[in-house]
């Protein structure tokens, strides 16, 4: 999964959700929400996914933790909210399965004052 949020001239805080890795990309398979993002908005979030079968396990293979998704998100949000020097901030990929999950990779940037 990508997870990240990006801060925005006028429109503050702007969260994003999509399939992480060479998927982001390939795919433009992404869901924005405003923040703060609540859990239902999270969880809307993972709705406007056209990939969301996947997630909910396709083909016989187990769903993945979608709460531990909704849960990165709103802290996500939190983070922006608390921090208003994150000028952007990317968890890619954050691989999730049906037991937890782990951000593989993740980068923060800060504004320059």
């Amino acid at each position: 999964m990508l997870i990240g949020a990006s801060r925005h001239e006028g429109s503050g805080p702007v969260i994003v959700l999509g399939l992480g890795g060479i998927y982001t990309e390939i795919l433009n398979d992404v869901s924005f929400a405003l923040a703060p993002v609540s859990r239902p908005e999270a969880r809307e979030m993972l709705g406007q996914l056209r990939s969301k079968a996947i997630l909910a396990g396709a083909r016989g293979s187990d769903a993945v933790d979608t709460d531990l998704i909704v849960d990165v998100i709103v802290r996500v949000s939190k983070l922006l909210e608390d921090f208003p020097q994150i000028r952007d901030l990317d968890i890619n990929p954050f691989t999730v399965n049906a037991s937890g999950g782990v951000a593989l990779d993740a980068r923060a940037v800060l504004a320059v004052e």
